[in-house]
């Protein structure tokens, strides 16, 4: 009965332990418009609008320069590009930068 028990306690309660480490990817539009990057940003891909007469560019047609590390510093205000550091900086966790700098990229269509 304890070999049972300890391995049914292996099968269920170490996966449990471990799942806290596992992370699910974050969604790049959702974490776009939670961190209300639309209130300067338009994404005309995927019909977003700007909800604020701040000026960012769109997002789907401004060609974007740089990689993705280079824009994961510039959205937290520690690169710049043109001359310019972002205008406000990214407050979100790293996992959800990655994932709206995938997003953005993927809906970009402007030759760099």
């Amino acid at each position: 009965m304890f070999r049972i028990h300890r391995s049914l306690v292996t099968l269920f309660l170490v996966p449990a332990f471990l799942a806290p480490s596992v992370a699910f990817a974050a969604d790049g539009k959702a974490v776009f418009l939670d961190k209300k990057c639309n209130k300067c940003h338009t994404v005309s891909s995927a019909s977003i609008e700007k909800t604020s007469k701040l000026k960012g560019p769109d997002l789907t047609t401004e060609p974007i320069k740089g990689d993705a590390k280079l824009l994961k510093g510039y959205l937290k205000k520690q690169e710049v590009i043109n001359a310019k550091k972002h205008g406000t900086a990214f407050t979100g966790s790293d996992e959800e930068l990655d994932a709206v700098i995938a997003w953005v990229l993927q809906q970009n269509k402007a030759k760099k």
